[in-house]
């Protein structure tokens, strides 16, 4: 392990530590692998992973730097893959070259072999310059403690990556880096992880290629002008909400102000909580997976219960979650990306039992996360009745429900997200 850490990245190497799940049914596996590993002088860690908003579960731990010589197992390359294509997903949102997602992607191997941790090497007394502890996690080993965002934020790998690609909390993304495009690829990371090597991420060139080929990620892609043109704005509005630090980025419930048309009015149920798992919602910082694919009073598992209970679904009978329509949605901000990929509607004027949604940064105090929320009512003059968890604005901090207690203006909310038809 390199010695010499700065601000977020510890300067770890190629890990060569195999992380697998610790599952019953696999034990003979795993003592197979753990018998491959032992002759090759490695050592393996068993570690599970907490993820923010509902992002699908992922298995923590590093795996082989290069995956064809220790044989990754097929669950941990499964998460190599789907890791790389989050981290591309994102690119293009932001209307980034192929350049970008394959630079991501290399820093990402280097850091964590693209296997999104929950723990970095702060257990061997490794420490920052300024002496204080490391404690780096995610795809991007980005440390909560130097700005990059909360835990639930380091370990979603889709705002992992934009921090990336945007920076956060003030520290610099790939995007302010000056010819990141075209410059040599290790010191370009290094500008923005502040490695103590600058040709640290070196090594990571052949493994990571191999990845981006397997997933199919074209690096050829041109930067997209009509989407890129406001990723600066975006960057900006996820930093500051950063700095708020964790309740802030993860509740981020205040309105917006994208303009927005008055919808046809109409009432969406009584206003009463109807989320069946209310009992089950923790205290702050705690999240427990629900059955829905996010985690227990996190708006995104509210908004997902109402889709389902409006779909006909039930506690017992689930038809909408996380996966419905073959697109994660992951983070608040990233339902609207999701919608249209599944091409369901989204419009600027609500209805009664529609999702509303915010961007990161798309209002006061709405942190990198986005936030969403549900549309009880539309009034008689076009306002909007919200009823939403997880927003510290309007209830106790932690995983509470709240029926905002005055309607807003309708353009106060970013995108309106329909209910889509069911299959």
């Amino acid at each position: 392990m390199t010695d010499n850490k700065s601000q977020n990245h510890k300067g770890s190497p190629l890990f060569r530590d195999i992380v697998v799940g610790t599952i019953l049914a696999v034990v003979m596996l795993l003592v197979a692998v753990v018998a491959m590993v032992a002759m090759a002088g490695t050592t393996i860690i068993n570690q599970k992973n907490s993820q923010d908003c509902g992002v699908e579960d992922m298995i923590g731990g590093a795996v082989s730097a290069i995956s064809d010589e220790l044989n990754v197992p097929k669950k941990l390359h499964e998460q190599q893959l789907k890791n790389a294509k989050t981290i591309d997903a994102v690119a293009q949102e932001l209307g980034l070259s192929g350049q970008a997602s394959k630079v991501a992607i290399t820093a990402a191997f280097g850091e964590s072999t693209l296997i999104n941790l929950n723990f970095g090497d702060e257990d061997k007394g490794v420490t920052n310059p300024d002496g204080s502890p490391t404690d780096s996690k995610g795809l991007f080993q980005q440390q909560p403690s130097q700005g990059w965002g909360s835990i639930k934020e380091v370990t979603d790998p889709a705002t992992a990556a934009r921090s990336f690609f945007l920076g956060h909390g003030g520290n610099k993304g790939l995007v302010d880096i000056p010819g990141w495009e075209t410059g040599e690829i290790s010191p370009v990371i290094n500008k923005v992880q502040h490695n103590s090597d600058p040709n640290h991420y070196v090594e990571s060139y052949e493994p990571a290629n191999k990845i981006i080929e397997e997933a199919g990620i074209d690096t050829s892609r041109p930067a997209d002008d009509a989407k890129r043109k406001d990723h600066k704005a975006q960057g900006a509005a996820a930093s500051s909400a950063g700095s708020q630090g964790d309740q802030g980025a993860s509740s981020g419930c205040a309105a917006g102000g994208k303009s927005g048309k008055a919808g046809k009015p109409g009432k969406a149920g009584d206003g009463k909580n109807t989320y069946p798992w209310d009992h089950l919602a923790p205290p702050p910082n705690v999240y427990n997976a629900d059955p829905l694919g996010f985690f227990y009073g996190e708006c995104t598992s509210y908004a997902s219960w109402k889709v389902n209970e409006a779909m006909g679904g039930t506690a017992d009978k689930i038809i909408f979650n996380n996966s419905y329509g073959g697109h994660q949605k992951g983070n608040g901000a990233e339902w609207k990306s999701a919608w249209e990929a599944s091409g369901w509607k989204v419009s600027n004027t609500p209805v009664a039992g529609s999702v509303a949604w915010w961007n990161a940064g798309g209002g006061e105090g709405i942190g990198s996360a986005g936030h969403v929320a549900w549309v009880d009512e539309v009034t008689q003059d076009g306002k909007v009745v919200i009823s939403e968890y997880n927003n510290s604005f309007y209830a106790p901090p932690g995983h509470k429900f709240n029926v905002r207690p005055k309607e807003i203006d309708a353009g106060q909310v970013n995108a309106y997200l329909y209910v889509p038809e069911k299959k």
